[in-house]
């Protein structure tokens, strides 16, 4: 790929750099259909899903935490091109995109390369986020009655394929094995999904809870892939330990897209 000076992306370039096949090679190139007059350019370096993806990598570079040549190199690793290509780069994406929030906050954190949780947090580590993705395509036809805002997002139906959808991930034997190993918080990814809005979640969630579940909390997020801030909403462990939810509160207030945990968190003490 040709590069214009000073207008290229150069952290991407380098995470990229000597692949031939990558899904976010796709986005280099000029993909619109019909003619296309000779010698015309595509100006690639301002393409909306290739900055956030720069702006994601440049503020983990910048911060080096722990792991981040690893997880470099399993970034590299993606192969492909076009949209099921990408559809598999979406849960590397979203981890760095959470840890970047943690980064640009000054948080300390790694990113863990053992058996445990995705994102070790704290110096020494005393806490885990484990994120995952659960996009289930062309749900709509499930929809067959609406809320009381006529919403069909919120109808029973969807309600109840969203509490689906949360509780196998939520009590997944592997997850639940990581989230013993330190108190974790679970972040589901449903962008791209026809599951109701991030923003009545909690309500969604927070029936599901019982007293053996190892998770401190369940988010739910929603990232746009040309946004480099994504929108998340928790449902918070009601069985967990106070005095640990309260302490990752503390930790994560202020970390821009995950401060409603603390706003769960404190609801739950009133």
């Amino acid at each position: 790929m040709e590069r214009a000076e000073n207008e290229d992306l150069p952290t991407l370039s380098r995470w990229l750099d000597g692949i031939d096949e990558h899904p976010l090679l796709w986005f280099f190139e000029h993909r619109v259909e019909g003619f296309v007059p000779p010698g015309a350019g595509y100006d690639w370096w301002n393409d909306p899903v290739l900055i956030v993806v720069e702006q994601t990598l440049e503020i983990l570079e910048a911060a080096g935490p722990a792991g981040l040549s690893a997880k470099r190199r399993a970034f590299r690793a993606y192969r492909g091109r076009g949209l099921v290509a990408f559809e598999q780069f979406m849960p590397m994406r979203t981890e760095l995109v959470v840890a970047s929030m943690l980064a640009a906050a000054g948080r300390p954190f790694r990113f863990n390369t053992k058996a445990g949780p995705d994102l070790l947090v704290g110096d020494p580590p005393r806490f885990g986020i484990e994120i995952s993705s659960r996009r289930p395509k062309r749900l709509s036809h499930l929809a067959t009655s609406t809320g009381p805002d006529n919403s069909p997002h919120m109808s029973p139906h969807m309600v109840a394929l969203a509490r689906h959808v949360a509780t196998g991930v939520l009590r997944e034997d592997r997850k639940v094995r990581q989230a013993r190993i330190m108190p974790t918080v679970l972040i589901v990814d449903i962008s791209g999904t026809d599951l109701p809005d991030v923003r009545s979640w909690s309500t969604t969630f927070d029936p599901l809870w019982q007293p053996a579940d190892a998770f401190l909390a369940l988010g739910a997020m929603y990232s746009s892939t040309t946004s480099r801030i994504p929108e998340i909403r928790f449902s918070v462990n009601p069985y967990a330990d106070p005095a640990v939810l309260g302490a990752l509160a503390w930790y994560l207030d202020g970390v821009t897209a995950l401060t409603d945990f603390a706003d769960r968190v404190a609801a739950l003490r009133r």
